[in-house]
């Protein structure tokens, strides 16, 4: 445990904040472990389950006035599994991992507002013919507010999201192509919507880290070895975002790419070089379209 005094003063306002976190596992287990589970069962015996428990307080006073909130995550239990091919009985599947998560985290304000949130998630990866990785996630996470004064529901929300990635290697090279969705709303205390955000994203990226090993011969000092190491960085994406409730700021198709490469001639010699570009279209307010372009580059010397 750790508390944190934190003073802010000026002419008008004398703040003071104490902190307290504590969080501890309370134990991995692996239940299965002692069966002797063979074949089809063999994931069975790889299961995991770590549970952690999370509690953290704050108390703060600013001019006159006193807050004090805790916050609690408990449940928050992962599980997780591996050797899925054995399960499916698949050849063409290896390294496979299977991950599922819940936590439920609870905020409470002394005499004010309560308020809890839940997540209930996982995702799932493996490796096809051994030279493609493939990604899945999912996870929902549910929330209200209460005022503890006048005991009403100030407002609730959902947020759900989910991705599914592919990559794989070329030689020195990585490419990947990722996709994500998002849904995220809210509802006031009336029951209408006071935010609604529908995204998706594109992803594609190519790295590469690449090495020309040599050096330079000079007289009377002889070879000095250069690294000359490249890592190289692409990305280009295409998002777009939509609302029923703030139209004009949350509808809008962002699109662009950004570019880096960090050469590393020897251990003090650096020089990085990066671009990125953006647009930004907006569906119904076209006078707030924009692109965004920015240059950048960065030499390190070390003596």
């Amino acid at each position: 445990k750790e508390i944190q005094p934190v003073y802010s003063t000026s002419s008008y306002t004398v703040k003071t904040i104490l902190k307290r976190d504590d969080r501890r596992v309370i134990g991995r287990y692996n239940p299965f472990e002692a069966f002797n589970l063979k074949g089809k069962l063999l994931p069975i015996k790889t299961m995991t389950m770590s549970f952690t428990f999370t509690d953290g307080e704050e108390n703060s006073y600013n001019t006159g006035t006193t807050k004090d909130s805790y916050t609690r995550t408990w449940p928050d239990i992962l599980i997780g599994m591996s050797r899925f091919e054995k399960l499916f009985g698949k050849s063409w599947m290896s390294d496979t991992q299977l991950d599922l998560k819940y936590n439920k985290k609870t905020t409470t304000v002394a005499g004010v507002s309560y308020g809890d949130s839940v997540l209930f998630g996982g995702d799932y990866k493996l490796k096809v013919i051994k030279k493609y990785d493939l990604f899945f996630s999912a996870d929902i996470t549910t929330n209200k507010e209460y005022d503890t004064e006048q005991n009403i529901l100030k407002l609730e929300g959902q947020i759900t999201n989910w991705a599914i990635q592919m990559a794989t290697n070329v030689k020195q090279w990585r490419f990947s192509l990722r996709y994500d969705n998002t849904q995220n709303w809210t509802k006031n205390s009336k029951g209408k919507l006071a935010t609604q955000v529908f995204s998706n994203a594109v992803n594609g990226q190519a790295t590469a880290d690449l090495l020309f090993p040599t050096g330079i011969k000079l007289p009377l000092v002889g070879s000095i070895p250069l690294k000359n190491r490249l890592l190289f960085e692409s990305n280009v994406f295409y998002n777009t975002q939509s609302s029923a409730v703030d139209v004009e700021a949350a509808n809008y198709q962002n699109f662009g790419f950004k570019l880096s490469a960090d050469y590393e001639i020897s251990k003090n010699f650096r020089f990085a070089l990066g671009t990125n570009f953006s647009r930004y279209l907006f569906t119904y307010v076209s006078e707030q379209n924009y692109t965004n372009i920015e240059l950048t580059s960065k030499l390190t010397i070390q003596f």
